[in-house]
């Protein structure tokens, strides 16, 4: 399944790499707020769930991180207990006492629903790169910043999410700065990242959760649209 705007290369698949993945942009945002408290709504309620569904011993075991932790260890040759699926890391924070940093009104949103959910979110600022957005593999000599990260060169075997003109992230564990979210973005897109054997169903709840957690963390929601939501698949 493609669309004009998030694409999946036909290589991944012929290599046996099969992800699927919703996304939604928003338009007129403002990422300004300094007013905002997650707290009582989401930080409160979540940190109580998850103390009391997972152990630092259990949590993976939950089917949704073990089939990431498959991904890293088969199709990145990442070992997952040295880098960690995002969802698993945020978990395992919470799990340790501590909580998630404090950055900006719409970074906290999804990385809490990033927590909730455990499926690995991006969001990106529409004005700083050219779509379409195409998930490949990289390739052999490409440049790569990562936020708060050393410049990387691709060796060919990575896989990316990647405008025409920039890298966005490796996919789903390491986003560009080039492209982040700051202060000053109005247009932006979210993608929330699956892998085979995660439904449907729980990837959209990314995206979910983000919208949702946004209308919770301050009394003056602010005016942005909700412009177009879509999912992209390959198996």
């Amino acid at each position: 399944m493609t669309n004009d705007l998030v694409q999946i290369d036909p290589s991944l698949a012929e290599h046996g790499v099969n992800i699927h993945v919703y996304f939604i942009i928003l338009n007129d945002f403002d990422n300004t707020i300094k007013d905002y408290d997650y707290e009582e709504p989401v930080i409160t309620p979540e940190t109580q769930r998850i103390n009391k569904q997972y152990t630092i011993e259990n949590v993976k075991e939950d089917p949704i991180i073990a089939a990431y932790r498959s991904f890293y260890w088969t199709h990145l040759k990442i070992d997952p207990t040295k880098i960690r699926p995002s969802g698993e890391a945020l978990v395992r924070r919470i799990l340790q006492g501590k909580t998630l940093p404090k950055m900006s009104y719409f970074v906290d949103a999804y990385n809490w629903a990033s927590c909730s959910s455990l499926i690995p979110i991006g969001s990106y600022d529409l004005d700083t790169f050219h779509s379409p957005i195409t998930i490949r593999f990289g390739k052999i000599g490409e440049k790569f910043n990562a936020i708060g990260g050393k410049e990387r060169v691709m060796n060919g075997n990575e896989i990316l999410t990647a405008g025409e003109d920039r890298i966005l992230s490796q996919f789903p564990y390491r986003d560009a700065d080039a492209t982040k979210i700051t202060t000053s973005t109005k247009n932006l897109i979210i993608l929330s990242m699956g892998v085979e054997e995660v439904p449907k169903t729980s990837i959209k709840n990314g995206i979910t959760l983000t919208l949702n957690y946004l209308k919770k963390g301050t009394t003056k929601i602010p005016n942005f649209r909700e412009n177009r939501i879509g999912y992209v698949s390959n198996f």
